[in-house]
């Protein structure tokens, strides 16, 4: 009987959030340089792993250090051509993150043994994941952290009430 193995295809870890927040920030401060410090206190984050996601970003040539008084770190390019697949697949492994276990095991009865094809439900789902995973994928390439900064501009308008 063989075995399929199929893994989560969505699985965003604190990894990733650090990463795209950390774009997000430096987008909305365009040609400024803010300190590791600086990104971990508005956030919240453990400046440890800000530190390793913040040097994947750059390793990725997403972000440039500088070094200094006046260092930092600050986007290599504008906002509007980073996609935020680039950012993920930075501090992903092998592009976008998957789960580390074995979800949606098929297994499928082998040529005469005389079994009935089984896990047909299984083996849907997994299609679904891998579905949705491109999808996903899809929206990565396409949505830029300029995106994100728009829509956070836009959220933040205070809405005019009556006159």
């Amino acid at each position: 009987m063989s075995s399929r193995h199929t893994t989560v295809p969505l699985r965003v870890t604190e990894v990733i959030d650090y990463a795209v927040k950390a774009a997000v920030l430096l987008g909305a401060h365009e040609g400024e340089f803010l300190s590791s410090v600086e990104i971990a206190d508005h956030f919240g984050m453990s400046p440890k792993m800000l530190g390793q996601v913040l040097r994947a970003l750059g390793a990725a040539g997403i972000l440039v250090a500088r070094q200094g008084w006046h260092g930092g770190f600050r986007l290599a390019r504008p906002a509007g051509t980073i996609p935020l697949r680039a950012v993920v697949s930075a501090v992903g492994s092998g592009g976008f993150p998957t789960g580390s276990g074995d979800f949606g095991t098929g297994r499928a009865g082998g040529a005469g043994n005389g079994h009935a094809r089984r896990w047909t439900a299984a083996e849907s789902v997994d299609r679904f994941w891998q579905a949705l995973d491109s999808q996903v994928q899809q929206t990565l390439e396409t949505v830029t952290v300029q995106d994100l900064l728009t829509e956070i501009t836009a959220s933040s308008v205070p809405r005019q009430v009556g006159p």
